[in-house]
């Protein structure tokens, strides 16, 4: 799927949106209907893509969560953000958007162990004291 692709299907009317609305959102935002928008498996694309085009009380911040984190933390809600699953992200991607009374820190928790990622462990003190 390409941007002509896209807007011809849309012309046409014969654009799936339940299967390709991630490609409005990467290749022509100014199309993006939010009414068709297939906002429970697409979000992320709009969050990474065109983040002027998110709808906080459509996206689903339990799948995609980590996405506003990593390209709008501007537009992290922190009552809708998944932090037990996704707080590492907040801590590498914005840790000024770190919240300790959001997400607990467990032993083991942060080291790739469970996540499969890999943090600096130095970082996290320094977060929990500066909050």
């Amino acid at each position: 799927m390409n941007r002509d692709e896209v807007l011809q299907q849309l012309e046409d009317g014969t654009f799936d949106w339940k299967q390709y609305s991630w490609a409005t959102a990467k290749y022509c935002p100014e199309k993006l209907d939010p009414d068709k928008y297939n906002w429970a498996w697409d979000s992320y694309a709009v969050a990474q893509y065109c983040p002027e085009k998110l709808d906080p009380e459509r996206y689903n911040w339990e799948q995609h969560s980590y996405v506003v984190a990593q390209y709008c933390p501007e537009k992290l809600d922190p009552e809708k953000y998944t932090w037990k699953l996704e707080g590492w992200v907040v801590i590498q991607s914005c840790p000024e958007l770190f919240s300790p009374s959001k997400f607990v820190i467990k032993k083991g928790m942060i080291t790739g162990m469970e996540t499969g990622i890999w943090i600096d462990l130095d970082v996290i003190p320094k977060l929990i004291l500066e909050v």
